[in-house]
């Protein structure tokens, strides 16, 4: 039997293609939900311990929606693009003094 695309439009064999959704919804988005943590903790107009509340809370969230849309997506290539288009500003802000 020949081998099937796991989504429309894409090349690659399921098994990879689920691997590399995995490694997007784990590592990418626990790194885009600490960005966020830290960006909010540290930009947020309230008391410290506030921001910091806020902003991790925000950050499970950001990890959960990730998770979603790494495995929403149509395709693999399409799920790391929209993380990577997430990913940029945020690291340009985080890098802001």
């Amino acid at each position: 039997m020949a081998t099937q695309a796991s989504g429309a439009g894409e090349r690659l064999p399921h098994t990879v293609a689920v691997i590399l959704r995995i490694i997007a919804a784990v590592a990418v988005g626990y790194g885009l939900g600490a960005l966020v943590t830290i960006l909010l903790a540290r930009h947020l107009p309230m008391p410290a311990r506030d921001a910091t509340q806020a902003g991790v809370m925000a950050g499970f969230l950001v990890h959960g929606g990730v998770v979603i849309w790494a495995f929403a997506a149509r395709t693999t290539l399409r799920a790391w693009g929209w993380l990577a288009v997430l990913a940029i500003p945020l690291i340009l802000v985080w890098r802001l003094p």
